[in-house]
């Protein structure tokens, strides 16, 4: 016979199902972070290179695709970008992973310097004035 479970005790359980759902996803996650870091390079070289090879064989797909009947003089040509453009595109949101964190560094210390500078500079001015009062003792 089954006892019914009160409201609380089914939170509670639900809660530790949830918890123990975090903890194997943190170890998964933690598990990918790992091997990320370790093989950064050549996660990064293939990328680069899967993209690459992507805008190739879309390049010579629109290049053997292309008809030769009088009907596609009359259509309008859609100009297909150039192989650097595909290139570009395909390693774009590469690139932008890898420049965000050094933009965001250089604001950040912008701003710090915006914010804390003055605070800084008032105490090597302090420091200068003591260092020159002791030079001239």
């Amino acid at each position: 016979m089954k006892t019914k479970l009160t409201p609380l005790q089914e939170l509670r359980l639900e809660r530790s199902r949830l918890k123990n759902e975090c903890a194997e996803y943190e170890e998964k996650l933690q598990g990918n972070w790992h091997y990320a870091k370790g093989h950064f390079g050549r996660l990064a070289l293939g990328s680069v290179l899967s993209s690459a090879k992507s805008g190739i064989s879309d390049l010579f797909s629109l290049v053997s695709g292309k008809k030769n009947d009088s009907d596609s003089d009359s259509e309008e040509d859609t100009a297909s970008p150039s192989l650097a453009a595909q290139m570009f595109m395909g390693a774009a949101p590469f690139v932008w992973e890898m420049v965000q964190p050094i933009i965001m560094s250089m604001v950040m210390k912008k701003i710090k310097s915006i914010f804390g500078g003055e605070k800084k500079k008032k105490k090597k001015k302090q420091l200068k004035k003591k260092n020159e009062a002791s030079d001239l003792n």
